[in-house]
């Protein structure tokens, strides 16, 4: 920013210049240079605005014309990069396409493998079924053996008699509580709440509160009739000592066919069958294991295969597009180097304003120097002519 420079005066003339400045002592000469010196401080003024707004717009352009480098020097990077790759291509999908024929080979010998293995693998599957079958049909020849000896069905026998024997006393008991009086008038009750109900079930217009009562009354007939059987069932000593037979025959039963169950593997034949069974598991296990790791390779290079084709088709691809890539980031440069031109002319101009700008501001400096200086001689004129006027 361009500053007014000082006005330097004698002490004669700023005495004279403090005097004159009252309006008072003002005549038409002072008056004449005052207006002169508004005026040329006025365009003073006007020409210290246009350099200052002159001033901002070159700083404006100068921030501009940096950003704008920046960007040109990002879009020629961008360039460069995009050559760089493109460049790059033919060697990545040369090497790609190297690496395909090993991963076949690779391919082909882990099918070989896996081939060789699933026969064996087959037969000892086939092995353990066998195996299994056989150790069905022994259980099943010592479970007819067993099923078929003395032992086996008296236990099975005295099982069945306790049920049988608890059975009978059990409907004895019930028949005994139903020949009983009070067991007919509970019934005779619980029937009559029952024909009750369903009559009252039959009536579309039957209240509520008679078909509720009607099934409490159902409810309650029947758990008297239900509990006259139970207290009886429970009293009597015979049906009782029944039910504890049933209990201690059946476990007996369970017992003797868990005490089968376990000594079964210890029969010669079962034992045979069972250990020919484990082994052929065994090894069917440890060759599906090892046919699970071929079959893994085989998906593993399979896999491979496929995404290193995808990658070669999307290289190949791309090779077309890297023209239009290239194209389009030139065209990006091109625009900012325009902007850039534009600006850095713009830029230019400003200076050239600038230059002439200040000539203007010193030019409009002097000029009201001038003025300023001329008011003392026009105070002065007008005090001679004053002096004049008075002889």
């Amino acid at each position: 920013m361009r500053t007014l420079r000082p006005v330097v005066l004698s002490s004669k003339l700023m005495l004279a210049f403090v005097l004159l400045s009252s309006p008072a002592l003002a005549g038409p000469e002072l008056d004449r240079a005052r207006r002169n010196t508004a005026v040329a401080r006025a365009v003073l003024d006007g020409a210290e605005r246009k350099l200052r707004a002159a001033e901002a717009e070159q700083d404006r352009l100068r921030l501009e014309v940096d950003r704008l480098r920046d960007r040109r020097r990002d879009a020629e990077r961008k360039v460069d990069d995009l050559r760089d790759e493109q460049r790059a291509l033919p060697n990545r999908i040369r090497d790609l396409e190297d690496k395909l024929p090993r991963l076949g080979r690779d391919l082909d010998d882990a099918q070989r493998d896996l081939d060789r293995e699933l026969k064996p693998l087959k037969d000892a599957i086939d092995r353990e079924k066998a195996a299994a079958v056989k150790v069905r049909e022994q259980r099943e020849v010592y479970h007819r053996l067993f099923e078929k000896s003395t032992v086996y069905l008296d236990a099975l026998a005295a099982a069945e008699a306790a049920v049988r024997r608890e059975a009978e006393l059990a409907e004895a008991v019930k028949a005994r509580v139903h020949a009983t009086s009070a067991y007919q008038a509970a019934i005779s009750k619980y029937n009559a709440a029952r024909a009750k109900l369903d009559a009252l079930k039959g009536k579309p217009n039957a209240e509520l509160a008679d078909r509720a009562a009607a099934a409490t009354a159902v409810i309650e007939t029947e758990k008297i009739t239900s509990r006259m059987e139970s207290d009886a069932d429970g009293s009597d000593p015979q049906l009782a000592e029944a039910r504890t037979t049933v209990k201690r025959t059946d476990a007996a039963f369970k017992s003797l066919i868990a005490e089968f169950e376990s000594g079964l593997p210890k029969e010669p034949a079962m034992a045979d069958a069972l250990t020919e069974h484990d082994a052929a598991l065994r090894e069917s296990k440890r060759l599906e294991t090892i046919a699970r790791r071929s079959q893994d390779k085989v998906r593993t290079l399979t896999q491979q295969i496929d995404g290193t084709k995808g990658e070669v088709r999307t290289l190949k691809s791309r090779i077309d597009d890297f023209d239009k890539f290239i194209a389009a980031a030139k065209r990006d440069v091109d625009a900012v180097v325009a902007d850039l031109d534009r600006a850095q002319r713009a830029a230019t101009a400003t200076a050239s304003d600038m230059t002439r700008l200040r000539r203007d501001v010193d030019l409009a400096q002097r000029r009201y120097d001038d003025a300023r200086r001329f008011e003392s001689v026009a105070a002065q004129r007008d005090a001679a002519n004053e002096k004049s006027k008075s002889k």
